[in-house]
């Protein structure tokens, strides 16, 4: 790869990830307005914990199940994408600064 076209992947990464962040955002803070409204409760430290959330929250409102799960799909898928897409950041910055 030439460093031309490493310049230009660290931009696609860098615009992908504004772009999720935004995306992201609005869907996870609309279920959480949602979920809110409802005075739906739970410790941070459930949110990425799928089989804990469904054991100790959806109990407590069921009728909320599709609400809590799309907000930890939300999340989780964002935090993920986001990773991914700083983890190609920094290798294609890497691989520019090495071999560039």
């Amino acid at each position: 790869m030439t460093a031309t076209s490493l310049i230009i992947a660290i931009m696609a990464c860098t615009f992908a990830l504004v772009v999720l962040n935004v995306v992201f955002r609005y869907r996870v803070l609309r279920a959480y307005r949602k979920l809110m409204d409802e005075h739906v409760t739970f410790e941070g430290r459930l949110l990425l914990n799928q089989r804990r959330l469904e054991e100790e929250v959806v109990p407590r409102y069921p009728h909320l199940r599709r609400e809590i799960m799309d907000f930890h799909r939300n999340l989780r898928t964002s935090v993920l994408l986001g990773s991914a897409l700083v983890l190609l950041i920094l290798i294609f910055g890497y691989v520019l600064l090495r071999w560039g």
